[in-house]
Order: structure tokens, then C-alpha cells, then sequence
């Protein structure tokens, strides 16, 4: 049963509550949807259609469906995702979005409009009320109780569905055929998404009703065209343009052109004339936001050439100055007179340009359109350098653009020499600026490529320069900080490396630099999540995506880096559905930006498969790391951490498999490659062999695992802490060989260190817990407490049967251990009906 904890909404459909499990086994609110005593049966047949709809539904933008049934009266309920979140338009305003950001919003409702008419769905209720946003921008797409089915299945309530009735609509955003009463196709979704961006944009509706009479609301929404947005905001207050960031005269030059004619033709009054999917309106809306020509236009040779220029301002200078240097040096105009004034002013006028030409290929300029970024680099490198040997200043800050784009970019081969050489040139002239901008790339580089200890040498001594010559408070002394605390936090030295950052955090608020307190924030999450404070690490990387969002307009690395941080530390909470949701937003922005070959979509990729194995998908879970290791192999060849980290993971995958041989194996490299590029006590390298010595462990090589097992939880004792969570799995490891070495008292006080310290940094219905849980009350039917191991499994089974399908090893496992305990305290009868059960 639920405990209702309160009223969220009421509508045709029934009443929605906030609710909660009762028996308190699962710590979890959710949305308990039911239909009143007195409800009507046509009432009832839409709501047991919208469990059918829901049930056919997993989307990171859709409201999840948990459970649905009939209760004890015959009323239907279900049970979904609770989302913690305000209304689409009230989120907008309140974040203060820009037009981008709002366009980009609306990406993640056609997103989930699209997957739901792939289902064959049609929401027809698309309205902010139904439109959710957490406060880490994830939207979620609710209340699909007036939906349509395309296909209706057989003995489905058709008739109730598709029934025109003015109170299963809202006029405001109703499509003129369904204000009419005619049949409705997945253009009405198209339409409704229309009205919401007009909305969002704009700060008004395309239409205003004087009467709430259907015979004027059809007349209004069948008869009257809306104002171009540009045209509706001309004479709007100042409030509205203030929300988006802009004033009056120049929110409506950003909504003129391209907004304008996709706006209009999703709101075209024939079907026919809208868009032809949902899919073809978020296309456009990607064209708009990486400007290029958009389909609702018609594509002239003008507008063609002016998005071309808009889209490639820094290539296109760049061609100019090209063929402008090499004229000039076949005229002999570098040696005329007043020579060294014109060199001065040609150093100035190469280096503003060249800058635009080598930043188009960082993936916060390109945007991942630009498929030609790395020929961009390596013409530059090729034609550009070889004539600035006379300018050692320009071309040192040259070689550090160069190098630390092809970093960004994951070429760290081609990065190498271009930051050696920017470095060495450095330290050979009078200019401290140079040094520390030479620095900073080399630890950039370091880092990307695993060199821990190279890297924050030059951290460490770009810090060190910093304060010398800058002591003062600016971003750039607080970004010296956190990016020395990068390196400390990867090699366990937790308490110097968060002292750094709270530091450049407190900095960067002083300064109000947005972009740069997002970056903290971001960095404060990761070390958080690392040394197991995942509460604070969600509390940290919120603040990240806050401030990201305040700071850009659009897709941004930076912001992508923050939700995929949120994203890894709300899946270690177990928190696994706003997860999902978080690192699929991170994912899609990351492809928009990035190239498919870049470390950084492999470690989404990575970390979303662990999260998969942690749910007990593990099919899903093999193939994403699957698709992590060949992507890592790829760019760092084959003995990376990075490639060790997959590794590590698809290993996981065989030891649920049972598949220990293989397991074995994969381990071993794994802990090979972790040794030969990490120190002995980094917490990657303690990972690797407790590992090792769990798949031991299941292979009967008992007495070797039990010699692993120790060593890692003194080694995590030392390095990581009591109340780490990989201390408590540490702990539980080392219970679990020694019930197998016959030793069930030692193994029982091991298991309740473990329980111990996941309770203290863990959601009550994380699986790390049910499984130390579960391996507790092993060890006390050893010690002949049946009783006692019956109580424990009470809390354990639970979350298994809420997490993992009937047929997941644990599940079973923990079934079949309740069957055991049951006939050991003299249940028989109840033992036998539960392992039937089980089998």
C-alpha cells in the first residue's frame, strides 16, 4: 500500500497525490493517480487507456510508469515517476532563459513527442501544466490522459478516446481540427508545440479569446492568423524581454526571420501545411540553433549566403587572410619601410585573425557541425606558423590555441608537440602572461592523457606563478586553483584539493563570473561523489547547471560537463531515474557538439552502462561498454586508464554473467594497465584488485582473494576513509570469502561494517545495500538464526523486486534465501510454496 502525503492536482481523469510505499521499504515519493468512487465509466475507460499508453512509454523525458492495477474497490490506480519540477513557462522565467536556451528546451518536448508518435501516440494535451522541469532542466511530458492511440489495440476503449468533447481539450493550445471535432493525427502535437514556443518566446499566446463560448474559440483559433512573434513582442512591455534576457527592439530582431517562419508553420491551420512529424519541427529548431538554413524558409541564394557567412565567420576571414599573406610576401611588402611599425600592426591584425580561425574548431564554436574542424587545424599548423618565426610572442600564444583545441578535441598526439614547443618558447621570453597560458595547456594536456604527475607539476607551478604576479582575487588565479585540485582529487588527496576549490569558488561569486562558478561548482561535485558525500555532490552539481545556464545561450561544453557530473552523481545516490534523465540530456548535447570519436562521449557512454549493470540490465549495460571500449581503443590505442576503466566494467558485466573466466581475464588487464599509468594506492588501482579478487573469489581461490580483499580495505581505510562507500564495499567483500571459508561470525561483524557505512551515504533502496544486506543474513543462517536472517531479508528483497526483473541473479538469490530461512525456523509449508516460486 501507499501513504498519501498530499494532493497535487485533480482533473477529468481523475485525482493525482503525492505518495509514498507505506511499509516504508522503498524511500521514494511518487505520483498515485486514481479515479474517484463516483467517477463515470467514460471516465474510467480513458484512465485504463492511459495505464495501457504509459506502460508502452520509457523516455528520459516521459513521466515513468511504476506500477498500475485495481485496488480492493474496483477503482484503477497507478503509480509513476514523481517529478520534482514547475511548469515549462514558469521554469523559463524564473531561470531567466535566453531565446536559445528556450528553443533548446523545447528540443527535449520533441524529443518525447517523437518517441511517443514512433509509438503510435498522440499526446493532444500538450500544455505547460503537463510540462514539467526539474531544477537541473530535465523536462518531463506528463498526464497523458486524453492521448490517442493511432492503432487502437483490440478491445480497447476506442470509442471513449476519440469522443470530441470540448473538456478533453485546452483551447489555448488545441489544433484548429481538434477545436472542430475532427480526426487527429500527430499534427495536432505539432501544433501545440507551436503555441508553446510562440508562448515561451514571446511572453504571450498566438491568440487572446474574449469568450469562452466554442462558437467564438473555434472562430479565433479555424479563422484568425497570428502575429509573427517578431511583430507580437514590438509592442510589449519591457518585463517580458527582460525574462529572456534582451529589451523590446532586440528580442524582436533575434525572433525575426528564421523563428518566425518555423513558428508560423507549425501553426499553419491545415495539417497538411504544418511540419510533417514533430521530428521535421526539431530538425529545424537544430538548424536554427547551429545556424544554418532552416526548411520552413524558402532557401534563396541571399539567405543561403548569409547563414553560410554567420556559420563560418572565423574559417571564412581565416581563407582571406590566406590568400592576403601569401600576395603580400610575392610583393615584397614585408621589407618596405617603416618596417617595424607595419610588423607591429601585421602581428596584431594575424593574431586577431588567426585566433578565428583555430577557436572555429573548438567544439564550443563549431557545435559539432563543422565536420572539417581538424583539415582547419592542421591547415593552420601547415601555412600559418611557418610564417611567424619572426614573432615568437605571436606564435607561442598560436601553438597554445592550436594545441589546446586539438586537446579538446581528443588529439592528444597531435597536441603533444604544439604545447611542448609553446612551453619551451615560453620560458625564453619576458612574459609571464605566455607562461602561465603555456602551463595551463601543458596541464590540460597532462591530464587528458592520464599523466598525472607530469600534469600537476605544471598546475602546481602555473598556481605558484599566479599568485606570484597576480596575488589579487581574479578568475584566473581561482581557475589555477581548481585546476590543481583536478589533479589532487584524481590522485586521492581529497581535503587540499576541496580546500582549493572552495577558495576559486568563493573568487569566482565575489567576481559574478557565471561561466567560471559553474566550472567550480562542477569540480566540487566530482570530488564530492569521489570520497562518497553523494548529497553534497548533487547539492554541488545543481549549482553547476544553475550557473551554466545563467552564462550561455546554448549548447556549451561547460554545461554539458556539469550534467554529465549531476548525472554520475545522482546514479552513485542511486538515484536512477533523474539519472537517466540527466545523463541522456549530457549525451545529446555532448553528439551536438562533439565528434562521435571523443573521450568525452566514452565516459558517458561508460558511466551510463555501470548504471545499467547496477539495474540489473545487463545486456544494455554490455553494449554501452562495449561501445565505450571501442571508442577508447580508438583515440588512446590500448593501454590508457581509460581503456582499463571499460574494461573493469565490461568484466563486471561477465562476473553477474557468471561468466568468471572471463571476468578473470579482463580484470587482470584492467589492473595491469591501472598499475602502469597510476600510483600504487589510487583509488583506480584499489578498484582493480578488489575486483580481482571478488572474481577470485567466486572461482573457489579463497585463501587469495581473502589476501586481496584485506589489502584493499587498508589501503581504502588509508586513502579514502571509514564512511567511503568503496570502504563499505570493501568491508562486505571480505565478510563474503570468509562465509565461504567456513568463518560466518568474522563474516557477519564484516557485513554490518558495510551496512553501516552504506547507510550513512546511501538512498535506503540502493542495491549496494540490499546485496550487504542480503549477504548478512547468509551469514546468520550459518550461525542457525533463521529469525533473524527472515528480518534482514525483509529489507533486502524489496528493493530487488522494485529494481531488477523476477529472473536478475540477486532477486532470485534473495527469493531463495527467504525459502531457506523459512524451512530453518520450522515454515515448511511456506518454504516450499517460495522456492517453487523461485524455480
Amino acid at each position: 500500500g501507499y501513504e498519501i502525503l498530499g494532493r497535487l492536482g485533480q482533473g477529468g481523469m481523475g485525482t493525482v497525490y503525492l505518495a509514498r510505499r507505506s511499509d516504508d521499504e522503498l524511500d521514494r515519493n511518487v505520483a498515485l493517480k486514481v479515479v474517484g468512487r463516483t467517477g463515470e465509466e467514460p471516465a474510467r475507460a480513458r484512465f485504463r487507456a492511459e495505464q495501457r499508453i504509459l506502460s508502452r512509454l520509457e523516455h528520459p523525458n516521459v513521466a515513468r510508469l511504476y506500477e498500475a492495477g485495481i485496488d480492493d474497490r474496483g477503482v484503477p490506480f497507478f503509480v509513476m515517476e514523481y517529478v520534482d519540477g514547475v511548469p515549462i513557462d514558469q521554469f523559463a522565467d524564473r531561470e531567466g532563459l535566453t531565446i536559445e536556451q528556450r528553443v533548446g528546451l523545447i528540443r527535449q518536448l520533441t524529443d518525447a513527442l517523437a518517441y511517443a508518435h514512433r509509438n503510435l501516440i498522440v499526446h493532444r494535451d500538450v500544455k505547460p501544466s503537463n510540462i514539467l522541469v526539474t531544477d537541473e532542466g530535465v523536462l518531463k511530458l506528463l498526464d497523458f490522459g486524453v492521448a490517442k492511440l493511432l492503432t487502437p489495440e483490440p478491445g480497447a476503449a476506442g470509442a471513449a478516446l476519440t469522443r470530441p468533447g470540448a473538456a478533453l481539450l485546452t483551447p489555448e493550445y488545441a489544433s484548429p481540427e481538434q477545436i472542430r471535432g475532427e480526426p487527429v493525427t500527430t499534427a495536432a502535437d505539432v501544433y501545440a508545440a507551436g503555441v508553446l514556443l510562440y508562448e515561451l518566446l514571446t511572453g504571450v499566446r498566438p491568440y487572446e479569446f474574449t469568450s469562452r463560448s466554442p462558437v467564438h474559440i473555434e472562430e479565433v483559433v479555424s479563422g484568425t492568423q497570428p502575429k509573427r512573434p517578431s511583430a507580437a513582442v514590438t509592442g510589449a512591455g519591457a518585463s517580458a524581454a527582460e525574462a529572456r534576457r534582451s529589451v523590446p527592439s532586440r528580442l524582436a530582431r533575434a525572433l525575426s526571420g528564421d523563428l518566425d517562419w518555423i513558428l508560423l508553420k507549425a501553426l499553419r491551420k491545415e495539417p497538411e501545411a504544418r511540419y510533417g512529424s514533430v521530428q521535421a519541427l526539431s530538425e529545424d529548431l537544430d538548424r536554427y540553433l547551429r545556424g544554418e538554413p532552416v526548411l520552413a524558409r524558402r532557401p534563396t541564394l541571399w539567405y543561403l549566403g548569409r547563414r553560410f557567412v554567420t556559420r563560418n565567420r572565423g574559417p571564412v576571414a581565416a581563407v582571406g587572410l590566406i590568400v592576403v599573406s601569401l600576395a603580400a610576401g610575392l610583393a615584397g611588402t614585408w621589407w618596405q619601410a617603416n618596417r617595424a611599425t607595419r610588423e607591429a600592426e601585421q602581428s596584431r591584425r594575424v593574431k586577431e585573425m588567426l585566433v578565428g580561425l583555430f577557436e572555429a574548431a573548438d567544439p564550443d564554436v563549431a557545435r559539432g557541425r563543422d565536420l572539417t574542424a581538424l583539415e582547419l587545424l592542421d591547415q593552420g599548423q601547415r601555412v600559418l606558423l611557418a610564417g611567424l618565426q619572426d614573432e615568437p610572442a605571436v606564435r607561442t600564444e598560436l601553438l597554445n590555441i592550436l594545441g589546446g583545441v586539438y586537446t579538446k578535441l581528443g588529439e592528444y598526439d597531435e597536441a603533444e608537440p604544439l604545447v611542448d614547443s609553446a612551453l619551451a618558447a615560453a620560458e625564453t621570453l619576458d612574459d609571464d602572461e605566455l607562461l602561465l597560458s603555456s602551463l595551463a595547456a601543458m596541464a590540460d594536456l597532462r591530464y587528458g592523457q592520464g599523466r598525472y604527475e607530469d600534469g600537476e607539476a605544471a598546475a602546481r607551478r602555473r598556481l605558484e606563478l599566479q599568485r606570484a604576479s597576480d596575488p589579487g582575487p581574479s578568475t584566473a588565479l581561482a581557475a589555477a586553483m581548481t585546476d590543481l585540485a583536478t589533479f589532487l582529487s584524481s590522485t586521492g588527496r581529497y581535503d587540499e584539493a576541496e580546500g582549493l576549490i572552495l577558495e576559486a569558488l568563493e573568487m569566482d561569486r565575489a567576481l559574478d563570473a557565471a561561466e567560471k562558478e559553474g566550472q567550480d561548482w562542477n569540480s566540487l561535485s566530482i570530488l564530492r561523489a569521489r570520497t562518497g558525500n553523494y548529497d553534497g555532490a548533487i547539492e554541488a552539481g545543481r549549482a553547476a547547471v544553475r550557473a551554466h545556464r545563467r552564462h550561455t545561450a546554448s549548447d556549451d561544453t561547460g554545461l554539458a560537463t556539469a550534467l554529465a557530473s549531476l548525472a554520475w552523481a545522482l546514479d552513485l545516490k542511486g538515484e536512477f531515474s533523474t539519472a537517466d534523465s540527466v545523463y541522456h540530456e549530457a549525451l545529446a548535447m555532448r553528439r551536438r557538439i562533439l565528434s562521435e570519436d571523443h573521450p568525452h562521449i566514452a565516459i558517458l557512454l561508460n558511466n551510463m552502462g555501470s548504471m545499467r549493470q547496477k539495474e540489473g540490465r545487463l545486456e544494455e549495460a554490455r553494449g554501452l561498454h562495449e561501445e565505450a571500449l571501442a571508442l577508447r581503443r580508438r583515440i588512446f590505442g590500448n593501454d590508457h586508464e581509460q581503456v582499463a576503466g571499460s574494461l573493469n566494467n565490461l568484466a563486471i558485466v561477465d562476473y553477474y554473467e557468471q561468466n568468471y573466466d572471463g571476468a578473470a581475464a579482463a580484470f587482470r588487464e584492467a589492473l595491469r594497465i591501472f598499475r602502469l599509468n597510476l600510483p600504487a594506492d589510487h583509488p583506480n588501482v584499489l578498484t582493480g584488485t578488489n575486483n580481482l579478487a571478488a572474481v577470485l573469489r567466486a572461482q573457489g581461490n579463497l585463501d587469495e582473494a581473502e589476501t586481496l580483499f584485506r589489502t584493499t580495505l587498508e589501503d581504502r581505510l588509508r586513502v579514502l576513509g571509514p564512511d567511503h562507500h568503496d570502504t563499505g564495499g570493501a568491508h562486505n567483500n571480505l565478510g563474503g570469502v570468509l562465509r565461504l571459508q567456513g568463518r560466518p561470525a568474522e563474516a557477519a561483524a564484516a557485513h554490518r561494517n558495510a551496512i553501516a557505512v552504506f547507510e550513512a551515504v546511501l538512498t535506503p533502496d540502493h542495491p549496494d545495500l540490499a546485496d550487504a544486506r542480503l549477504s548478512l543474513a547468509k551469514a546468520m543462517l550459518d550461525l542457525g538464526q533463521p529469525n533473524e536472517a527472515l528480518s534482514i531479508l525483509e529489507q533486502a528483497c524489496p528493493v530487488y523486486d522494485q529494481r531488477y526483473e523476477a529472473d536478475h541473479p540477486s532477486a532470485a538469490g534473495c527469493r531463495s534465501a527467504i525459502g531457506v530461512a523459512m524451512a530453518d525456523a520450522g515454515r515448511s509449508g511456506e518454504a516450499l510454496e517460495v522456492l517453487r516460486e523461485t524455480v
